[in-house]
């Protein structure tokens, strides 16, 4: 191969190199995205709904209007 197939198999090399440690980073950032929002959705549906959605227990607390 001359220089030019070496350069081309090397950028390849690197497009995926990066194109791998891009993705491990932003899956890891959506994790704790969603880790962060997933006790707000809970509690949200709970209102809403009137129910626990983990146990199913009615929540007679809140006064309606």
């Amino acid at each position: 191969m001359n220089l030019w197939g070496w350069g081309l198999v090397a950028f390849v090399l690197w497009t995926l190199l990066v194109f791998a440690v891009a993705r491990r980073s932003g899956r890891r950032e959506g994790r704790r995205e969603a880790e962060a929002a997933l006790p707000l959705a809970l509690r949200r549906t709970a209102l809403a709904r009137g129910r626990c959605p983990v146990c199913d227990h009615r929540c007679d607390t809140i006064e309606k209007e």
